[in-house]
């Protein structure tokens, strides 16, 4: 992600030159770490005893070496498909490079099922699925040059002095996914270590549950990013501070109102998933609940820092609080067993994240942290008032059954879209959502 913001910073300056021979280098260190690592690959996959490594007694020795080879190279070659798909973002076509990424998706969805149905074999669906960053690759190189001729993708402007300055700022990108990992499958290790299986399925299921509000921000912020990277590129902070304060103020709001939603009627969503074999914790899955929301402001205002390459400071705050999370874990699961791990992750949160990474982000765009933080708070406080009642009314209405379940979403969803209207909408959008009806009803 940090060669893809510097190529949007340089295209958005229109420092074309700057923006090739960015692209020319990252290509040229990605091709170099995926030969030098496939050589590696080819070289170990048949001496690694995968057999009895993983007890894979039924696939066989030379199948798994087969597989490994596949899986593998498949991983290397995402990271030059990543790259150029990348490319989208720089030249204001995001949402094209979704829609070829989806297709290349829905191909190889529909490659693998008809492998499966004809019993094609591990080697043949895993090689199906390797095939997919080929097909992104040759899609995507054919749609830019055939579109356009002023992207010149190749090594010609490489330069390897620039290539290794991408390694720092790049791993620290890494630190993201890895915190992440330590805290999911840390806190997971932590439980079945010391309370058993049946601990385990309590937590990562009430966790799974409650992180459904993580879709609904990581999609909006994952489509802000390029955004945010063009807005700074050119110096813009009055609309990068707007567009901060919005983000922030809908994430926050939006997770509320799927939290409230879910605290009421999580309990008969848990019972019917686990079909009533496993009986719902609500103070743990309240604990969750509150992660998810305090994770609305902080993951979306970090992602400002992330999208214009300052993001050292939430990278170590994040491998912080995962390291913190993990260690208070192994000493409150002694006393309060699933509930303790799942404050473990609260306190981490609030410690390393949270407002500290906002104020973070504030500093960058030249902001008041704690204004920012009591407007969203006072905006967002009528509009969450009516959600705890209108789920609250639900509830009490709507009878403990997937039809009912269901319909309690339909008519929750339409009743908080009319509320956010009334309440959090300010005059400018509310023309727009208007605008957007009026274009919609014409089209249906």
């Amino acid at each position: 992600m940090y060669v893809v913001n510097l190529m949007n910073v340089h295209r958005t300056r229109q420092e074309y030159a700057e923006f090739h021979q960015v692209l020319h280098s990252a290509l040229l260190l990605y091709l170099t770490i995926t030969v030098a690592a496939s050589a590696v690959v080819l070289s170990i996959a048949w001496q690694v005893p995968w057999v009895n490594l993983l007890k894979l007694e039924v696939i066989g020795q030379e199948m798994a070496a087969v597989l490994f080879i596949l899986i593998s190279v498949s991983i290397l070659a995402s990271l030059l498909a990543g790259l150029l798909s990348g490319i989208y973002r720089c030249i204001g076509e995001y949402d094209r490079g979704q829609n070829v990424g989806n297709a290349v998706r829905l191909i190889n969805l529909v490659a693998t099922f008809a492998a499966l149905l004809a019993d094609g074999g591990p080697i043949i669906v895993v090689g199906l699925m390797a095939l997919q960053p080929f097909l992104a690759l040759g899609i995507v190189i054919h749609d830019l040059r055939r579109r356009h001729r002023d992207i010149e993708i190749g090594l010609s402007k490489a330069s390897w002095r620039q290539a290794r300055t991408f390694f720092g700022p790049g791993m620290l990108f890494f630190l993201f996914p890895l915190s992440n990992s330590l805290t999911v499958q840390g806190t997971s290790i932590v439980l079945s270590a010391t309370l058993g299986s049946t601990s385990l399925v309590l937590f990562t299921t009430t966790r799974t549950l409650a992180n459904l509000l993580r879709q609904l921000f990581s999609a909006m912020n994952t489509a802000l990013w390029p955004e945010v990277t063009s807005l700074y590129a050119a110096g813009d902070f009055g609309r990068l501070r707007l567009l901060h304060s919005k983000a922030c103020k809908y994430a926050f709001a939006g997770s509320f109102a799927v939290a409230t939603f879910l605290f009421f009627f999580g309990p008969s969503i848990y019972k019917e998933w686990t079909r009533h074999r496993v009986e719902p914790d609500m103070v743990l899955f309240g604990i969750f609940l509150v992660v998810a929301v305090s994770e609305s402001l902080w993951f979306t205002s970090g992602t400002f820092q992330a999208a214009v390459n300052l993001h050292r400071n939430s990278a170590v705050r994040s491998l912080l609080a995962a390291l913190t999370t993990i260690s208070l874990a192994l000493i409150l699961v002694h006393f309060w067993k699933e509930r303790g791990v799942g404050l473990a992750v609260l306190v981490a949160e609030l410690l390393f994240l949270s407002y500290g990474l906002m104020r973070n982000t504030c500093r960058i765009i030249e902001e008041s942290a704690a204004s920012l933080l009591v407007n969203i708070l006072l905006r967002s406080a009528p509009f969450a008032i009516c959600s705890v009642l209108l789920s609250w009314g639900l509830s009490v209405a709507v009878k403990e059954h997937w039809s009912g379940l269901l319909l309690a979403g339909v008519l929750y969803g339409l009743s908080v879209a009319m509320t956010a209207k009334i309440f959090l909408l300010d005059d400018i959008e509310k023309k727009r959502v208007r605008s957007w009806m009026t274009t919609w009803s014409e089209v249906l």
